[in-house]
């Protein structure tokens, strides 16, 4: 048991210590920051979301299903952030190897990996779920101290039950993508179908909580079929002892089971996921001359569309955008009806607010550098010029935006009936942003790289330069929302997103700058 626990504090501090930039001092500060980031995330969707149901659940009689269905998000949120980390995390990384030459059982390097995931959820969960049941109280929810208390042993269970679908998941994501080597577009359609399937379930469960009255029925047959563990746990925290034991029960015994099944075959099932088999009719043919840059364009390009966990985070910024302007043109009349209801906030803000928190999340170049890994050293020692590097992997990212807006722009525009100026000042806009995301995470990823990680998840989700890439895509679009409702009386819109985008390509130039100043060295030393 000591060896299960010593590896599973080694695989929690390495997902939180991703802030650390490799030196050791700075290990505790870098996971206290992971969690209040990550706590600090879990208590907005928790005082939001919590905030809505309750205006709608109280005037109906229906307050008790608050926590309830605070829990199914959770359990959702969860799926959603930790499916992808599992396939890399349970069943991947550079670090099999290590851990199997070590006088440790399958079982206690599986079960460490689970325990570090179970961990993680754990966090995300209580933060979570102990706004929704203060909202709960202060909306004159019944129950008081018990009421707290078993909320609160409820979160250890229901974050069993959260780590066992991220696993489960997580495994027949790694599967496919094991089993679909070279063959990208087959393992981006099942993670794409996946993600698509998670958002569907949470458009669902926001048009119920919309009219909760008229799904009241729908909602009650949920819970007690498909949504069984949540009916019991209703139950049991409105006072059902019989219930809430049952509740723990269908939560800690499949998990139990999994462990169990994936301990027993883990080393195969390891071997299966991470051996492949060659080709044995090669061919010889001619190979096409191309020049150092389109080459060097290419690996990028091929990295970005042939790791899921790369492009489903990096790059969902650009797709939300086009299919939210699908969507838009699709649903024009619901859009004027929309806006004529929010009447002094001109429409093309709204899309320029949308359109720059979706494109400054498509920051792939936040994590360039970092993917590299160990084989950085090939492109250090080719006869490759830093300042050209920089500016394929600059390139990659500009085109991941421009290439987008310019389908959706046109679509916004019939949407949102929108004037050609604003037409013209949001395409500026989107061209500015796209010289200025790509400079900024180049340069946040130069100045936080990540060499060591095990395997591209911790890279992609749990470093300090896409973490920083993520929450600017945040900070941005707010910031620049406050100076407009300063000075929204002596500019008019248009204007204003004119001087933004000025204002993106003096920071754009001065990034650039410094990344060909700094870039270099920093490159050699990594």
């Amino acid at each position: 048991m000591r060896e299960t626990l010593a590896l599973m504090r080694v695989n929690l501090l390495g997902m939180l210590t991703s802030f650390s930039n490799n030196k050791q001092g700075k290990k505790k500060a870098s996971g206290a920051l992971i969690v209040l980031l990550m706590g600090g995330l879990s208590v907005y969707i928790s005082v939001v979301y919590s905030l809505l149901l309750a205006q709608s659940l109280q005037p109906v009689g229906l307050l008790e299903l608050l926590p309830i269905l605070m829990a199914v998000v959770a359990c959702a949120a969860s799926l959603m952030f930790a499916s992808m980390g599992a396939s890399g995390i349970v069943f991947g990384g550079r670090d099999m190897d290590l851990l199997f030459s070590l006088p440790v059982s399958a079982f206690s390097v599986m079960l460490s990996k689970l325990l570090a995931l179970y961990l993680e959820n754990l966090i995300f969960n209580v933060f979570l779920l102990i706004p929704a049941g203060v909202i709960y109280l202060v909306y004159g929810g019944g129950g008081g101290v018990l009421f707290c208390m078993a909320l609160m042993i409820s979160t250890l269970f229901l974050s069993l039950l959260s780590t066992l679908l991220s696993a489960v998941v997580g495994f027949f994501l790694a599967l496919i993508q094991s089993r679909s080597q070279g063959k990208a577009l087959v393992t981006n359609l099942v993670y794409l179908v996946f993600l698509a399937l998670v958002f569907v379930a949470a458009f669902q469960i926001n048009q119920a909580v919309g009219d909760i009255a008229a799904h009241q029925g729908a909602i009650e047959g949920a819970l007690g079929s498909w949504l069984l563990p949540f009916g019991l746990l209703r139950l049991g925290l409105a006072g059902s002892l019989p219930a809430y034991l049952g509740f723990a029960a269908i939560t800690l015994f499949p998990f139990l089971l999994a462990v169990w099944l994936f301990s027993r075959f883990y080393k195969g099932i390891l071997t299966r996921l991470l051996t492949h088999s060659s080709r044995s009719d090669y061919r010889l043919g001619s190979l096409a001359a191309g020049s150092q840059f389109s080459a060097l364009l290419k690996k990028e390009a091929g990295r970005f569309f042939g790791t899921p966990i790369y492009l489903f985070n990096l790059g969902i910024g650009a797709m939300m955008a086009l299919a939210g302007s699908i969507f838009a043109a699709f649903q024009r009349d619901a859009l004027q009806l929309m806006l004529a209801q929010i009447p002094g906030v001109p429409a093309v803000l709204l899309v320029a607010a949308a359109l720059s928190f979706l494109f400054l999340m498509t920051v792939p170049a936040c994590a360039s550098i970092s993917l590299e890994g160990k084989y950085l050293w090939i492109l250090k020692e080719a006869p490759i010029r830093s300042s050209t590097l920089f500016l394929v992997k600059a390139l990659l990212n500009a085109l991941l935006i421009w290439g987008p807006a310019l389908l959706c722009l046109p679509l916004l525009w019939y949407g949102f009936s929108l004037t050609p100026q604003a037409l013209l000042a949001l395409f500026c806009l989107c061209a500015s942003l796209g010289c200025f995301v790509p400079c900024f995470g180049l340069a946040v990823n130069l100045r936080f790289p990540k060499m060591d990680a095990v395997n591209d998840t911790l890279v992609v989700k749990q470093s300090a330069s896409t973490m920083i890439g993520v929450f600017a895509s945040m900070l941005i679009p707010a910031a620049a929302a406050l100076v407009y409702w300063k000075l929204g009386t002596f500019l008019a819109a248009e204007s204003f997103l004119l001087c933004c985008s000025g204002l993106f390509l003096v920071l754009a130039a001065v990034l650039w700058h410094w990344v060909l100043k700094k870039g270099p060295g920093i490159l050699k030393e990594l």
